[in-house]
């Protein structure tokens, strides 16, 4: 079945306009596939790493996470492999391309099979550093006020 031009150009633009909008917040996508141990990113998540587009294990990627911050990634991610609903966390990275330290906030989802195994976990992570700068600030400008 051939797909009218119109819809198919309207399709496209919606997943360039998807993606446009992840950009705009900050924001980008995610999923790791436990069963393969392979870990996808999209385009603006890898940016927000400050690395290139590629598919990761799960070993590959904990090293991201900032080290003071690694225990309570780890912690996180046994709870909801354990039952819990959802995965949220917000912790640090360090970017790979210029070493900074930028704040993440996590928000997945579990997919598990019907006995009950987890065979997925999927989200989104927005880039909150200019957040958390803005309340080290706002005390400092409170008290010079």
């Amino acid at each position: 079945m051939r797909m009218p031009r119109r819809r198919a150009s309207s399709g496209m633009n919606c997943a360039s306009n998807g993606y446009k909008a992840e950009q705009m917040a900050r924001m980008g996508s995610w999923e790791w596939d436990m069963e393969a141990d392979v870990f996808r990113m999209s385009p603006n998540r890898f940016a927000i790493h400050g690395s290139r587009p590629r598919v990761m294990t799960a070993a590959e990627l904990f090293p991201l996470a900032h080290p003071e911050d690694l225990s309570a990634v780890q912690e996180c991610l046994h709870k909801v492999l354990g039952g819990e609903p959802e995965y949220r966390i917000e912790h640090r990275i360090i970017s790979q391309d210029t070493g900074e330290v930028r704040w993440v906030s996590s928000l997945g989802e579990v997919v598990r099979d019907g006995g009950g195994r987890p065979l997925k976990l999927f989200g989104v992570s927005q880039d909150v550093t200019e957040i958390w700068q803005g309340m080290q600030v706002a005390p400092t400008l409170m008290q010079q006020s």
